[in-house]
């Protein structure tokens, strides 16, 4: 009887353990792409089939769909599971500092389901004003704000000035050139998922260089 009793109670509290939100350092679908003082840079990878379990955000993020792919999501407390359609390029935003979310994502495509999300670790001392900025965010939260360009080949962006931190990622395959004022140009090859943090200021026009359609996205810290 004992034994029988031990052998339910152990039971028990590996349910509880299991069922018990984990971080998102702690998920294995999660890993951390790049970090300094300020922000953090986090991959989701989900295989086809695969789910992750459940896990709690908990810093201001915004994220890009680098990987898209039909998404099953399941919020603790909620019975009901939602299925979202998650595009190439699609935006998440969310200030989970203020208000953590639990949930938990099951992949029902074919392919990969990929996510970069930069999430906010803390504020620059002073943020200077930006009257050239990108103009008005695609997304955002208190302190960050999403651009997302999408670029017909053969294509620019308008001129636009970054006083502020930020990061630049590739939602899709882009041959992409960016150009200064001065005429100066720098083309990359870029793949889904491909990231660059900028710490100093920058003005310049994204061009699609190549032969399909590609998207950026910058994220910046205001």
């Amino acid at each position: 009887m004992r034994l029988a009793l031990g052998i339910v109670l152990i039971a028990a509290v590996a349910a509880l353990v299991q069922d018990r939100p984990l971080t998102v350092e702690q998920e294995p679908h999660h890993h951390i792409r790049f970090q300094n003082q300020y922000i953090r840079i986090v991959e989701t990878y989900i295989p086809a089939g695969e789910s992750s379990q459940f896990h709690t955000h908990n810093h201001e993020s915004i994220g890009v769909v680098v990987g898209p792919a039909p998404i099953e999501e399941r919020i603790l407390g909620r019975i009901a599971v939602e299925e979202r359609p998650e595009p190439a390029g699609a935006l998440q935003a969310g200030d989970f500092a203020a208000h953590p979310f639990t949930h938990r994502e099951w992949n029902v495509g074919e392919r990969p389901y990929r996510v970069m999300a930069v999430e906010l670790l803390r504020l620059p001392a002073k943020l200077p004003a930006e009257p050239d900025g990108p103009g008005d965010p695609d997304a955002e939260t208190p302190h960050l704000a999403a651009f997302r360009y999408v670029l017909p080949p053969g294509t620019v962006s308008p001129m636009h000035a970054h006083t502020r931190p930020y990061v630049i990622i590739a939602a899709t395959a882009m041959k992409l050139t960016m150009t200064a004022p001065d005429g100066t140009s720098r083309t990359e090859d870029l793949l889904p998922g491909d990231f660059h943090w900028v710490d100093r200021r920058v003005t310049h026009e994204l061009r699609n260089s190549g032969s399909d359609v590609g998207q950026v996205v910058e994220v910046e810290v205001k």
